[in-house]
Order: C-alpha cells, then sequence, then structure tokens
C-alpha cells in the first residue's frame, strides 16, 4: 500500500470521539443539575427549618402572653377611669381664613391658639378635662364651636381673643341676660388676671359692641355659662408685652378662677348661661292655611323655576303670569296681580334678598335701605341664622321680615327629598329661628327655584306661603359679578307693577347699585312694599 493510503482520515475512529465527547458533555451537563439541585434542596431546607424556628418561636410568644396575666390584657382593653372633676371647652379665636385683628405683622388667631394650649394644660392640672374647638390654623363656624362645647357637655365655655383700637386692657364679654354664675366667672377671671398683671381691668361687659341687648353668637348660643375674654389689645406695645411675659401666669389665673367659679356653684344641678325668660313675638304673624289633604299622591316632578325673557303689555314675564294663575290655591306666588297700587297710586314692587352665607355686603345693604326708608324681605338659611346674630337682629329691629330658606339649601332642590325631609327643612329652620329670635316666619322661598306640586303643598301645610320672583340676574357668584352700570340699567328696564325682585345679599354689585336702583324706581312711579300674607 502507498504512503498516501495512511495519510487518509479515519472516519471510524472520528465518529467514536464524537460519540465520546458529546457522552463528556451530557455527564457534565448532568453534574451541574445535580449540583444546583443540591444547592436548591439545601437552601430550601435552611429555610424551611428558620421558617420552622420562627413560627415556634410566635406561638412560644402567643403562648407566653397567655399565660403571663389575662388582668394584663384585660386592662389594655379597658377605657380609662376619667377622674376629671368636670369638663371646660376652650375657644381659641378666629382661625383659618379668619384671621382675626392684626397689628404690624402680629395675628389675633395666632395669639388666641397660643393662649388655648397654655389654658388647656394648666385647667387639665387641676384635674378638668378639656375639649378644644381647635387645636391648629383651622377655621370654624361659630355654630360649630358652641356645638363642640354642647357636646362634650362643657361646664364653662371660655372664648379667648385680643382686642384692637383706641385703649389697653383685658375685658369679659357675656350674655345680657347672664346667669349669676356666668357673671360670675367673668368676674372671678378678670380679678385673677389683675393679680396677674394686666394694663387696666375693663370690667365685665353685656351684650355687644352695637348694643347691650343684642349678644354676640358665642354668649347668645352656648348652653352653659360663657364668657368673651380680650385679653389686651393687639395693637398696644404695652399689653403685647404683658401678653408675652406672662402667658403662663395668664393661663394658671384663668384656671384658678374656673376652679373658684366651680367650687361655689358645683352644688347646683344645672348650670345655665342665661336667666330664663319667655321671649316674646316680635312679629306677631301667624297663618293659618287650609290643609292640602293626600300630599303623597300629588305630582312630585321638579320644575326648575325662572321668570323668562318674554314679557306682556305691562312688562310682566309672561312665565310669572301664568305660574301665579297656575298654582295659586297653593298659595305660591310669582307677581303680584291683584293689587299691584299703593292707596297713593304708585306701582307696587317688592324686594327680597336671599341670603345663604355672609360676604360682608349684608351690612351695607341694610344701611342703604335705612337711608332711603325701604323695607325688604330677606330670606335665611339656617346656617346664615346661626352664624349671623348680629345682622339678624338687625334686620328684625329696622323692621324688615324674615323668610325661611330651608335648612340646607340642597341644590337638588327640595322635590328631591322625601317628605318628611322636606318638612324638616322648613321647620327646622323655622323653629330656630324661633327659638332664638322670637321671630315667627311665614314666607318660604325654594333653593334654586326648584319644586314641584308636592313641594308646594308641604309648604302650604307648614303655614307658609310659597315667594318666587317676577325678577332675577345672574348675582349671586361673588368671584363673577356682573357689571353694576349693566345691572342697574337691567333692574330699570325690567320695572313692572306687582314685581317681586330677587337680589342676593353677597353680591357687591348689588350693595354698589342699591341706592340708585330705588332712587330711579320711586322716580319712575314705583313704590316698595313688604310682602304680606295672601299677596296675590
Amino acid at each position: 500500500m502507498s504512503d498516501s493510503f495512511y495519510k487518509q482520515p479515519n472516519r471510524f475512529s472520528s465518529r467514536q470521539n464524537k460519540r465520546k465527547r458529546r457522552s463528556q458533555k451530557i455527564k457534565m451537563l448532568c453534574v451541574l443539575l445535580f449540583v444546583l439541585f443540591a444547592i436548591s434542596f439545601l437552601l430550601f431546607t435552611i429555610w424551611k427549618v428558620s421558617s420552622d424556628f420562627r413560627k415556634s418561636g410566635d406561638m412560644q410568644t402567643a403562648d407566653a402572653a397567655s399565660s403571663m396575666a389575662p388582668a394584663e390584657i384585660e386592662i389594655a382593653g379597658q377605657e380609662e377611669e376619667d377622674t376629671s372633676l368636670f369638663t371646660v371647652c376652650i375657644d381659641a379665636g378666629h382661625g383659618g381664613k379668619d384671621i382675626g385683628c392684626d397689628s404690624k405683622g402680629r395675628i389675633e388667631k395666632d395669639d388666641t391658639l397660643k393662649l388655648a394650649k397654655a389654658l388647656s394644660d394648666a385647667l387639665s392640672e387641676r384635674q378638668i378635662r378639656v375639649v378644644m374647638t381647635r387645636e391648629d390654623d383651622s377655621f370654624l363656624y361659630l355654630s360649630q364651636r358652641c356645638k363642640a362645647a354642647t357636646d362634650a357637655g362643657a361646664r364653662y365655655l371660655l372664648s379667648l381673643h385680643r382686642n384692637k383700637g383706641k385703649g389697653n386692657g383685658a375685658e369679659a364679654w357675656i350674655n345680657s341676660r347672664a346667669s349669676e354664675e356666668t357673671t360670675s366667672l367673668a368676674s372671678n377671671i378678670l380679678t385673677s388676671l389683675e393679680k396677674v398683671g394686666i394694663s387696666r381691668n375693663r370690667g365685665i361687659k353685656q351684650g355687644s359692641y352695637n348694643s347691650d341687648e343684642e349678644d354676640y353668637y358665642i354668649t347668645a348660643n352656648a348652653e352653659m355659662p360663657a364668657c368673651i375674654l380680650e385679653l389686651g389689645f393687639i395693637n398696644d406695645s404695652d399689653d403685647n408685652r404683658l401678653y408675652d411675659s406672662n402667658l403662663t401666669d395668664y393661663a394658671n389665673a384663668i384656671a384658678d378662677a374656673v376652679m373658684t367659679t366651680y367650687e361655689g356653684y358645683k352644688d347646683q344641678e344645672t348650670s345655665t348661661n342665661t336667666i330664663p325668660v319667655a321671649v316674646p313675638d316680635q312679629n306677631g304673624m301667624q297663618i293659618t292655611n287650609a290643609v292640602i289633604e293626600n300630599i303623597e299622591t300629588l305630582d312630585t316632578e321638579c320644575i326648575g323655576y325662572g321668570q323668562g325673557v318674554n314679557v306682556d303689555e305691562e312688562n310682566r314675564p309672561v312665565t310669572s303670569v301664568q305660574y301665579e294663575e297656575k298654582y295659586k290655591d297653593y298659595h305660591a306666588h310669582f307677581v303680584n296681580m291683584d293689587t299691584p297700587l299703593t292707596d297713593d297710586g304708585a306701582k307696587k314692587i317688592y324686594l327680597t334678598i336671599d341670603e345663604g352665607y355672609e360676604y360682608g355686603t349684608t351690612a351695607s345693604m341694610l344701611d342703604t335701605l335705612q337711608e332711603k326708608g325701604v323695607k325688604a324681605t330677606f330670606f335665611v338659611t339656617l346656617p346664615y341664622a346661626q352664624s349671623e346674630p348680629d345682622l339678624i337682629h338687625r334686620m328684625i329691629s329696622e323692621g324688615h321680615v324674615i323668610g325661611n330658606h330651608s335648612t340646607t339649601h340642597p341644590s337638588a332642590g327640595l322635590p328631591s327629598q322625601d317628605i318628611e325631609t322636606q318638612k324638616n327643612e322648613i321647620l327646622q329652620t323655622d323653629a330656630y329661628v324661633k327659638e332664638q329670635y322670637g321671630y315667627s316666619m311665614y314666607l318660604f322661598r325654594f333653593p334654586a327655584g326648584k319644586f314641584s306640586e308636592q313641594s308646594l303643598a308641604i309648604v302650604n301645610n307648614c303655614n307658609y306661603e310659597s315667594i318666587f320672583w317676577s325678577f332675577a340676574h345672574l348675582d349671586y357668584d361673588v368671584d363673577n359679578q356682573p357689571d353694576q352700570a349693566e345691572s342697574l340699567q337691567k333692574m330699570i328696564s325690567r320695572l313692572h307693577p306687582g314685581a317681586i325682585y330677587l337680589l342676593h345679599g353677597q353680591s357687591a354689585t348689588n350693595a354698589a347699585v342699591l341706592g340708585d336702583f330705588i332712587d330711579q324706581a320711586r322716580e319712575l312711579g314705583y313704590e316698595f312694599c313688604l310682602i304680606e300674607p295672601d299677596v296675590q
């Protein structure tokens, strides 16, 4: 054989090598898988043992807790026994968007909160339970402050404030009909503060700055002895110096006075803010409507009222005229059609003002009405009646009529509620105004002008008359007030005999043009009258 024969590749040997290499790879892979499996098994075993150990430890802890002392668990679940003598509600005046008085960067709401916290500590040290109306920079309505004291069953309510203006010193405001204990509380506090150091004891004051008989909301509505404490003038440097240096001493002095007062009256079964007296009815107006039977069968469809733009030959909105006729049996009125003239021949018009919340413009409108000798009807909601006693008292004392504008002013309208809820919307506000102001209301305005046949019957059966309007304009959005000149022109151009004007009390535009509107309407032969029962 030739040498070239031996130089040819050996195919059989090559195949063997390949099989050998493949076998080795498989073995290596098996070994690798076995190693991975072993590692995984080892890790699992470690985790399992650790887990069992933790579980064992947890069970031991639980067993230990159950065998330690059942009494400890029972004690943890018990309420701590209240060993306090009585409760005092501390009201840090103002807060949030209501800053109170300010002077050179010093703000009343901050000062009152500092003293409130110090007073809370001082009362707590004397085993007196404390309820704070606010513990931070929060805004609260006056009604919420009184409610906090009532809900807590407080023996006393102390509302902390700073003064501003010409003067100095501390003073205490109480109800114009304050009970003996209320007067004693105020006197003890001022005497105690005087011993600590105040620039001047300005004494006890009753009522309010405006009137000796018109109380501030807190002192008028608190169910327990209540004082408004004006602790120095925020614009007086000496009062501020004393306030800052004596803050803790002031707190202790007030706390001592509270204890002294309580010790003198603790044997009395009840603790009242005022001397109970019968409040006379300030308007004497009572109406008795014929009861509408089977109101549950009446139409509940919600009607969104608006006077529209179409008018008749007397410039009266056609819709108002039609609705006046359609719903007359329900004592509902949209425009005065039956007696549109006064005895002097002037054309009657009626001014009504809706009050859902105060925006600082109602007092100006009252000033204008007083200046012009015009009486109006103010429709108030329950929150407004609760938060604005000074304005309500002024409306009544100046001869205006107070009307009912519901309790919650539901945006969906009264027809969205069941019969009992609708009654409550009327009667809750009625009861509050009667109790707090001695005033009987008889006119009702539907929130958002939304009503139904059934709702009209409900108002009727509550001995109210429903008063709508024949003029209204977009005046209620305080952030988008209409142009004053355009509004005045619109109000004049839509004058008509028997017109019922609806204005909103929060409107700066209305406040600005009201005087000119009255003057120009009178020049055109119109006179402003008050709505009376059965105005048709």
